[in-house]
Parts: C-alpha cells; structure tokens; sequence
C-alpha cells in the first residue's frame, strides 16, 4: 500500500482499558449485520456509504428513504499523540431515520500512474479485522469488540460495481495519485432511529497493527 491506512474514528487504547463505561453491561443496538435493515444487508449498506463518500457529493449526510448515511468529521491530530485523531460533527436527523456509519475500514484505490491497483491480499494481517472498537451512543456501549461478536459487524473485501471515480484524484506523493475506490473491507452498522431530543454517539478504534487511531464525536439532534 503506498499511503497511511484509511479509517473511520480512533483513540489511544491505553485510554480504553481506563474508561470506566467498560466495566457496564453494554447497552445492545439492532444487529445490523443479520437485520437486513430496509431492506438490504450491512455489506449493501456499506457498498452504498462509501460510494456516496468518495462520490463527492457535499459534506450534507446522505440518504436512502429513511435510512441517512452520517458523514464522518475532519479530525486533527491530538498534540498529545500526533498518531491519535479527534473529530467533531453536529447532525440533525428527522424522527424515523435510521443511520448507517462504518467503524473501521479500509478502501482499495486505482491509481492515475502506473502502479498496480490495491491488492487485499497485502494488507498487514489483522490491521483492521483485529482493531479495538467501542462505540457507544449517549454513554451507553453500543459495540465493544472486546465483548461482541464482531464478525457479524465485519464485511470481507467487497468490490464495488464499478469504480468510484473521485471528483479530483488523491495526491499522497508527488508520484502517487489515486483516481477512484475499487474495493473496501471493515466494520459497520446500522442504527435504528433515536428517540427526539439531542444525542451524543462516540467512536474510539485503535489498531495495534496499524500503530494509530481516532476518536469521533457526533453532536446528534432529532427533531421535525
């Protein structure tokens, strides 16, 4: 791979293991994975987010019917850790919506040079399938992957119908520029609408593997 892993929200684990929200019983959301959630699956979901992401559509959360695909905030480099991002978003949602938000995932590229397309088969084993998530919605544990079955929030390498032709390519050298998004593989889910009033969803991830991670908050507001 010629550029830093791409990924959907990190914080330090060391700051994990000491949070004492771990030590609850998690609060349990839909499994989306088996839910089939309006009629599609997690994998359709997700296929669908990112085409919409990487589709450069505007920085305005995207949706099918009733189901909103949240968009992801810019975060910036904690000083503490330049390794360790945070990131912030206020969102507003109507009553009845659904939100479909990937946790952690990688997305394979095609390139304006003459390299090789991303090859899967050369991710480093377990950079993202063994990442440690704990997303969790007004306080309470929604997904913890030190509790959960994660497998069934897990979607294998997934080619997309066509490529996702980016609106300008993605410079990560001066001789590497990547032009669309031809596969993704990782982790999501789908949540069932929340109740009216404002919510707070918090997602920590962080790969041993990989050597970084996030931490993004989302300032929810539903209402009419």
């Amino acid at each position: 791979m010629r550029r830093s892993l791409k990924s959907c929200g990190l914080v330090l684990l060391a700051a994990l293991a000491l949070s004492s929200p771990l030590l609850s019983p998690p609060v349990r959301a839909q499994n989306p994975a088996q839910s089939n959630a309006g009629g599609l699956s997690l994998g359709d979901w997700l296929e669908r987010y990112w085409t919409w992401y990487y589709g450069g559509e505007g920085a305005q959360p995207g949706r099918v019917r009733n189901t909103v695909f949240l968009p992801l905030p810019a975060g910036e480099p904690t000083e503490a850790d330049p390794s360790i991002s945070e990131g912030t978003l206020d969102v507003k949602l109507r009553p009845g919506e659904r939100f479909v938000l990937p946790l952690f995932a990688y997305v394979g590229e095609r390139y304006l040079e003459d390299l090789p397309d991303d090859d899967p088969a050369a991710l480093p084993p377990g950079v993202v399938s063994d990442a440690r998530i704990l997303l969790k919605l007004d306080g309470k544990t929604l997904v913890d992957s030190e509790l959960d079955d994660m497998s069934k929030l897990f979607i294998q390498t997934r080619y997309f119908p066509k490529p996702v032709v980016y609106q300008e390519p993605h410079e990560y050298a001066p001789d590497v520029h990547a032009v669309s998004a031809i596969w993704f593989q990782g982790f999501g889910v789908v949540q069932p609408p929340l109740s009216k009033g404002e919510h707070t969803i918090e997602l920590f991830v962080y790969s041993d593997v990989g050597g970084f991670g996030y931490h993004n908050t989302w300032h929810i507001t539903v209402g009419k």
